[in-house]
């Protein structure tokens, strides 16, 4: 006997060798129309119930071509997936879980009505029935098929059932999606559910933000910078490879969007709230390209002060060279009367290598002493000098 009509032969015959000596309501089922059975496996009771569901999702199954879309046949098949409780299906052992996919997946094919698709898809999100070819189904339908022609309320389930038993594939189609016209009246669900999905799979966040655009990475940022379940080290991951990221765009760019350059100034402060030293070359790289920006007048001064003093909380090391370089050339300019700098810049360079008091920063900070800075400026150098550490 296979293993299909063994489950056959457990689910008819062992229940009607029960129901002969049986309750009235098991009775009911056998002998019943339509409405009898379905209200025999509503009322059934916790020792009836596992047998009375099971009986009514085969029932379902066998003779749908020849009840087609009758009203209280669908509402029987409803029933059954409904009553079949979550405890019997979570504690249920591997091959008994797989049958009960198969059988599952089996309605939600084969029935057009949609409250039973949605009582399905329901019944296997609340079990986390992660059934491979349930995710096939699913994943097949949102790479596959226009929204807009099925029934939204199952749309927005279908949806949701991959946030909560997708694989890896479920996470790429669903951000595949987000962006598309087509899908923009599910956005939020979509961006629901592969956050669910995200959390889950660093590796594939990191490989999706290594190939994505402007638009992709700020999806991505915001979807798990934002989520305050995830870990501090998973999103200073993401803080991180997104800055790299966003650097490589502008760098093979002509053009750099303002949202851009927000994103590299949003994921860099994230780097200095997480104090997130393991990305002190990253850090280095931005401050470079934040100096482009800043004499191109891309980005305004505070917002580049602000990556000044940021710098060495991120990059404590790596941070002096590049600015006390940054300070010679600005003092070279003004022995050369050829560039009058930003009061704040200067400033934010000379706070930021004070904070550091590294040795190395000494003739940088000794250089503003010499030229004609402000008064506040040649005080804040020589404050600076008096913090290094020899």
């Amino acid at each position: 006997m296979s293993r299909h009509n063994l489950f056959i032969f457990l689910l008819f015959f062992i229940p009607a060798v029960i129901f002969a000596t049986g309750s009235k309501n098991q009775k009911r089922f056998v002998g019943g129309n339509l409405r009898d059975k379905t209200t025999s496996v509503k009322e059934a009771s916790d020792s009836e119930v596992v047998d009375l569901a099971k009986a009514a999702i085969e029932f379902s199954i066998n003779y749908k071509d020849i009840m087609g879309n009758d009203r209280d046949f669908a509402a029987l098949a409803v029933a059954g997936v409904i009553a079949l409780p979550q405890a019997f299906i979570e504690n249920a052992a591997d091959s008994e879980k797989n049958l009960i996919s198969e059988k599952f997946l089996s309605l939600y094919r084969i029935f057009e009505d949609n409250t039973v698709r949605i009582a399905v898809l329901n019944k296997i999100s609340a079990c986390a029935l992660k059934s491979g070819e349930i995710i096939e189904e699913l994943n097949s339908f949102v790479k596959n098929e226009n929204p807009s022609s099925a029934d939204m309320a199952l749309v927005k389930c279908i949806i949701q059932t991959l946030g909560t038993i997708g694989n890896s594939d479920s996470c790429g189609i669903l951000f595949s999606a987000i962006p598309q016209k087509k899908w923009e009246a599910f956005k939020g669900d979509l961006e629901k559910s592969f956050k669910i999905l995200l959390s889950d799979n660093e590796r594939l966040s990191l490989d999706l933000i290594s190939h994505g655009n402007a638009q992709e990475i700020r999806t991505i940022f915001n979807l798990v910078a934002k989520n305050e379940e995830n870990s501090k080290n998973f999103i200073a991951e993401i803080a991180e490879n997104v800055l790299l990221r966003s650097i490589y765009i502008v760098e093979n760019s002509s053009s750099a969007g303002e949202d851009l350059l927000n994103l590299q100034q949003e994921a860099f402060g994230l780097l200095k709230t997480l104090n997130w030293t393991r990305a002190s070359n990253t850090a280095v790289q931005y401050f470079e390209q934040a100096r482009k920006e800043f004499d191109k007048g891309l980005i305004k001064e505070d917002a580049f002060c602000s990556v000044i003093v940021s710098l060495p909380v991120v990059s404590p090391i790596g941070s002096i060279q590049p600015l006390s370089s940054y300070l010679v050339s600005i003092n070279k300019c003004m022995e050369d009367k050829s560039f009058s700098p930003a009061e704040s810049v200067v400033l934010a360079i000379i706070s930021a290598l004070g904070t550091v008091g590294d040795k190395n920063a000494f003739d940088a900070l000794l250089g503003v002493t010499y030229y004609e800075y402000s008064d506040s400026v040649i005080a804040a150098a020589r404050d600076a000098l008096a913090k290094l550490k020899w």
